[in-house]
């Protein structure tokens, strides 16, 4: 009996096994199948992307020689385009050297008649302005023997006064003895003064407008200072019409020096530029003016390229 369900069962399980192959085959089958067309895909599109390279490759080559071609084509047609310019050149030098030499020579005799025409200019300019500069070194000797007898007579009158109010105020004898002696102390200050104030007169008495217009800024400095009206010319305005830059080779025109020092004029520059550039004040050009008497016939008139000296700004007590 157990035998028997032994045997059943093993048929049993080799049927089942029978029957389980067949399907197992079919599906083995398939997936083979499904690999080989999946495999055969990819074979395709491998071959569909080494096909579009070739392509690609194929037509870039095909650009770069057209590219090629355009530039050799263009290379040749500029080589053309110089050889018939320097062909046309050459024919036309011949010519132009002629002309050349003409000009060159009318250039050359048109710039000497400008020369002798600007010496002679340059001559007369300075003969008017000498002759102008003596009328005006009269004209100032007796405008400051004037002032000098003005100065003179005022001094012994204002003597007179602090001597009368002295006379008044003192009760002693004593006392009018010491105030005398205080007066003439005090008179004697004031001359000094007059004479100090006598010799930059008779040094500039062509700068009185500019020193009361110092009086009043240095008053008043509390008051916006207004710039006063240069009376002065600008370096190089006779003469340097329409140049530009310092109209001098100097490097060195128009720049700030250290006091004391050379200072070498620019065009456009005056006195009062000068000064208030280094002394911080423009009406303190009278310093620079007597200090460079000798290199300044006129302080309204100066010139490109003169070296003036610049003295130690004086120290206030």
């Amino acid at each position: 009996m157990a035998e028997a369900k032994r045997k059943a069962e093993a048929e049993r399980q080799k049927r089942l096994a029978e029957e389980q192959a067949p399907r197992d085959a079919a599906l083995a089958k398939a997936e083979a199948d499904r690999r080989e067309r999946e495999a055969e895909r990819e074979r395709l599109r491998l071959a569909e992307a080494k096909r579009k390279a070739e392509v690609a490759r194929q037509k870039r080559l095909a650009e770069k020689k057209e590219r090629q071609q355009r530039e050799l084509v263009q290379a040749e047609a500029a080589r053309r385009t110089r050889k018939a310019e320097r062909e046309r050149l050459s024919k036309e030098d011949a010519g132009q050297q002629a002309d050349a030499v003409r000009q060159k020579r009318l250039a050359k005799e048109q710039a000497e008649r400008e020369e002798q025409r600007l010496i002679a200019d340059a001559q007369e300019r300075a003969e008017q302005d000498w002759q102008a500069e003596l009328e005006r070194q009269r004209k100032a000797r007796l405008e400051a023997a004037r002032r000098e007898a003005q100065q003179r007579r005022l001094a012994e009158s204002r003597s007179r006064q602090r001597r009368q109010n002295i006379a008044k105020k003192a009760g002693r004898a004593g006392r009018i003895a010491e105030l005398a002696d205080e007066a003439a102390s005090d008179e004697r200050s004031g001359s000094q003064d007059a004479r100090e104030d006598d010799v930059s007169l008779a040094a500039d008495l062509t700068l009185e407008r500019d020193e009361q217009y110092a009086d009043q800024e240095e008053a008043d400095t509390s008051v916006v200072r207004r710039q006063p009206v240069r009376r002065g010319r600008s370096a190089g305005w006779r003469g340097h019409r329409g140049g530009t830059g310092t109209g001098c080779r100097d490097r060195r025109a128009g720049r700030s020096v250290r006091l004391p020092g050379t200072y070498v004029v620019a065009r456009g520059d005056t006195l009062w530029h000068i000064s208030r550039r280094h002394y911080q004040r423009g009406y303190r050009y009278r310093r620079i003016y007597r200090a460079n008497r000798r290199k300044i016939r006129d302080p309204h008139w100066i010139y490109p390229c003169q070296k003036f000296w610049l003295p130690r700004p004086r120290r206030r007590r």
